[in-house]
Order: structure tokens, then C-alpha cells, then sequence
């Protein structure tokens, strides 16, 4: 086995290293999104009915899926798919500066309609 040969076995089992642990953090991203839990200003009715107060309306999408974090944290994740890895707490970082119009909690992403309040969440604990 030649020097060529051992260093491109090298990169390849660097290069797999690195995919191993890309999952390994996109995983534990994912999961610390999905562990927020339900918005606390919700109250379930049923597997898939509830009730939110007028007052959380206000400046807000009225879609159930807006108020759903269940929901907010599959379309965060879609969101993240499109972006690398180690972007991705920096990218909830500038959800967040987003400016958009007084008072509005949501922030739009690709025709997505995310929650600032969810978004806080997941940045607290990232």
C-alpha cells in the first residue's frame, strides 16, 4: 500500500467521522426543537382540538398551526433542512432580530409563519 493510498483512507474515514457527527448534533437539535412542548397558552380538548385565549391572538396568525408548537417545530426543522448544520443556531438567532411590523409575533421564513415566542424557547435552550 502506497503513501497516496493510506492518506486517502485517512480523509475517507475523516470524512465519515465528520457525517457521523453532523447527525449526531443535527439529532440532538432536533430533539432539544421537539422538547419545547406544547405552547402553554393552549388547552388540548382532544388529540386534535384545542382552545387558546383571545388575548394570544392579537398581533398573532390566527391558524391553528401558528399556536401549535407541535406543529412550529416540524416547520422549524423544515426550515433548518435547507440550511448547514453549524448555521443553524445562528440562523434561529437572526429569526429573531428580524424585524417585521409592530407587534407582529410571527416571523415569515419561505411563506413559513414562525413563532417568536417558540423561536425564545428554542434559543434558551440551545
Amino acid at each position: 500500500m502506497g503513501v497516496l493510498e493510506q492518506r486517502i483512507q485517512e480523509l475517507d474515514r475523516l470524512e465519515e467521522k465528520y457525517r457521523q457527527e453532523r447527525m449526531r448534533i443535527e439529532q440532538a437539535i432536533a430533539d432539544t426543537v421537539r422538547s419545547i412542548g406544547q405552547n402553554p397558552a393552549v388547552t388540548p380538548l382532544g388529540k386534535h382540538m384545542f382552545t387558546i385565549r383571545s388575548s394570544e391572538l392579537i398581533n398573532a396568525p390566527w391558524t391553528p398551526e401558528f399556536h401549535d408548537w407541535t406543529v412550529q417545530a416540524e416547520r422549524l426543522l423544515a426550515v433548518l433542512g435547507k440550511k448547514p448544520v453549524r448555521q443553524w443556531t445562528e440562523y434561529i438567532d437572526e429569526l429573531l432580530a428580524k424585524s417585521s411590523k409592530a407587534g407582529w409575533t410571527a416571523v415569515t421564513v419561505d411563506k413559513t409563519q414562525l413563532s417568536r415566542k417558540f423561536l425564545r424557547q428554542v434559543a434558551a435552550r440551545l
